[in-house]
C-alpha cells in the first residue's frame, strides 16, 4: 500500500514538473520568435536642428514666440501682469535658435531671452526662458544650468 501511494505521488510531481518545463519552453519560444513591436516611448533625441523647419517660414511665428515667452514670464510671476510686448518680433541673439523679446510695464523695460526648442512655433512648450532682465542690467530670472 505504501508503494502505491509513493508511486502516485511521484506521478503527480513528475507531471507537474513536466508541465512547468513545457510552459517555460513555450514562453521562451514566444519571446524569442515573436515579431518585434515598435516601442511606445517616443525617441526625444532623434530630432536634430536640421529636422526643424525654417523659423521665418511660417507667418506670425516670430510674434508667437514673443507672446508665449511673455505669457510664461507672467505665469511664473517674473514680470508684472500688465507687461506688454514693445515689439512683437524677436531679435536674434548670438546663439542659434535663441531670441530676445522686448516688453515693458510701469516704465520699466524688460528683455526676455528665450530658446526656441521644437518644430511647432506656436506651442507654449516650445519656448524655454533663459533670462529676464531689466533695462538697467538687473537680472530678474536666470535659468538654472
Amino acid at each position: 500500500m505504501f508503494q502505491r501511494i509513493l508511486t502516485a505521488d511521484w506521478k503527480i510531481i513528475f507531471s507537474a514538473a513536466l508541465a512547468f518545463f513545457a510552459l517555460a519552453f513555450v514562453i521562451a519560444a514566444l519571446l524569442t520568435f515573436a515579431p518585434k513591436r515598435e516601442s511606445q516611448v517616443p525617441d526625444l533625441t532623434a530630432s536634430t536642428e536640421q529636422d526643424l523647419p525654417d523659423f521665418d517660414a511660417e507667418p506670425g511665428a516670430p510674434a508667437a514666440l514673443c507672446r508665449n515667452a511673455l505669457a510664461q514670464a507672467k505665469t511664473q510671476k517674473r514680470i508684472p501682469n500688465i507687461a506688454a510686448l514693445t515689439d512683437p518680433d524677436p531679435r536674434q541673439s548670438d546663439w542659434e535658435r535663441r531670441y530676445i523679446c522686448d516688453a515693458a510695464a510701469n516704465a520699466v523695460n524688460y528683455a526676455i531671452t528665450l530658446d526656441h526648442v521644437c518644430a511647432k512655433n506656436d506651442a507654449l512648450r516650445c519656448v524655454r526662458l533663459i533670462t529676464i532682465s531689466k533695462d538697467d542690467g538687473e537680472v530678474i530670472y536666470q535659468r538654472p544650468q
